[in-house]
């Protein structure tokens, strides 16, 4: 039976939860506070971050599906100057990319990619509410597996 996206939307939260600490190391910012697994547009503590299983393209000529999942990492950063926000958004957006550079195969679990790849980072715009800057950057990711069909 196909396990489709779901077990690769709790693979890439335990990847973040397990590297990022390591991947922020010198850099002067703490690991997310919180990784969810939908955006619900509430921010409760920043640093935090959002796991989203976007869409999945199946292909299912043969004996396995052929899939193509889009990932989306939404994270949520504020500062009191616009330097810094960017700094932020620049720093997290890298460790991201560096947590699924040590990601190992066993921390795949149950699905295990032929191919990961950050496709495309999205800083997004800024908000405004008082004295404090916001912006919720999203790194895409294209996660292929192959699973029995």
């Amino acid at each position: 039976m196909a396990l489709y996206i779901a077990p690769i939307v709790t693979a890439v939260v335990g990847i973040l939860t397990k590297y990022m600490p390591y991947a922020l190391t010198g850099t002067g910012f703490g690991p997310f506070t919180g990784i969810g697994k939908l955006f619900t547009g509430v921010m409760a503590n920043p640093p935090e971050a959002w796991v989203d299983g976007v869409r999945t393209q199946i292909d299912d000529s043969g004996n396995t599906l052929a899939e193509r999942h889009e990932i989306t990492i939404k994270f949520a950063v504020t500062a009191a100057e616009p330097d810094d926000i960017q700094a932020a958004a620049v720093v997290y957006m890298k460790a991201i990319a560096d947590a699924f550079d040590a990601a190992q195969p066993s921390d795949w679990g149950v699905v295990q990619p032929n191919r990961a790849r950050m496709v495309e980072h999205d800083y997004g715009p800024l908000f405004v509410h008082g004295n404090v800057l916001a912006r919720f950057p999203e790194a895409h990711l294209e996660i292929e597996v192959n699973e029995p069909g």
